[in-house]
């Protein structure tokens, strides 16, 4: 099964995608992140519906809250495009600042 969590959001500081792409690591999913403009979608896969939701859930809890984000949404795809990765053009800072969950 693989799901496409789509947002749109105006600032290109890389948080978001560094975000998502931290809580896919720490996930037992596989993933692909496009961006484009200002497009950002992860392509999250697994054969467990209960692996899907869990990192759902977990990126729902890691997911800044922002003035940026405009829209999200998720929804059941068939195939990941083949699309390149996106790529972190920022060299510095190299950690992000603390997410909500650090917070908690």
């Amino acid at each position: 099964m693989i799901l496409v969590l789509k947002f749109v959001n105006t600032t290109e500081n890389g948080v978001l995608e560094r975000v998502l792409l931290r809580t896919l690591s720490n996930s037992s999913c596989s993933g692909h992140l496009i961006r484009r403009g200002d497009d950002t979608e992860l392509y999250v896969e697994s054969e467990s519906a209960e692996e899907l939701e869990k990192f759902a859930n977990e990126l729902a809890l890691s997911v800044p809250h922002s003035i940026f984000m405009k829209d999200y949404s998720v929804e059941a795809v068939e195939s990941i495009p083949e699309l390149p990765a996106w790529q972190d053009k920022f060299s510095k800072p190299d950690t992000i600042p603390p997410c909500p969950k650090c917070f908690s």
